[in-house]
């Protein structure tokens, strides 16, 4: 072989070796390239999530700064800040009992209320209707006696005095009234 030959031999080796490492080079390429492609719009995602936290951690220093609140501590990342509290407890104890009111039909209290128990049936009634149920036992009372004595029983929280005209009075309908007969 002459060394023409050998020469044009090598230029062939040469050029097959660069077309291989070219096309070796070129799929090397295309295939970072379709990775770029890919990991692209994860990349710009990416950013886009590490600037909302970044505008998130601003705002958080921001509502520190405006609450008066300790900042982090870089080396534990706890935040320190002093919470007053009082404690106070409120304790509501009730009881209820009742208590008896001894009443006798010997006094003019004692008579109004029996009448208004036994004969009104604790239904609203105007003085003139206590006054003839009163008469009924024989027990008679003036105006200027009954008056004074159903202010007092109302005032005793015995009798209700209901407005309208004319005036009515009844027994409370959450009281037990007990008469006794002696």
């Amino acid at each position: 072989m002459s060394s023409k030959e050998e020469a044009l031999r090598r230029l062939d080796q040469l050029e097959k070796n660069l077309v291989e490492k070219y096309q070796q080079e070129k799929a090397r390429a295309d295939g970072l390239e379709a990775v770029v492609k890919v990991l692209d719009p994860r990349v710009i995602e990416l950013e886009n999530k590490l600037e909302g936290y970044e505008k998130v951690d601003k705002a958080i220093e921001a509502l520190r700064n405006i609450l008066g609140v300790a900042p982090k501590n870089e080396t534990t990342g706890l935040i320190r800040r002093t919470i007053d509290l009082e404690a106070a407890e409120t304790v509501i104890k009730l009881s209820h009992t009742l208590e008896p009111v001894k009443m006798s039909t010997k006094t003019g209290l004692g008579k109004i209320l029996y009448a208004a128990v036994h004969d009104l049936k604790s239904k609203p009634s105007s003085e003139n209707e206590i006054s003839d149920a009163l008469q009924e036992y024989g027990w008679s009372m003036a105006h200027s006696t009954l008056a004074p004595n159903l202010a007092q029983l109302v005032k005793q929280g015995l009798l209700v005095k209901e407005q309208g005209k004319p005036i009515r009075y009844r027994t409370p309908g959450k009281l037990k009234i007990d008469v006794e007969k002696e």
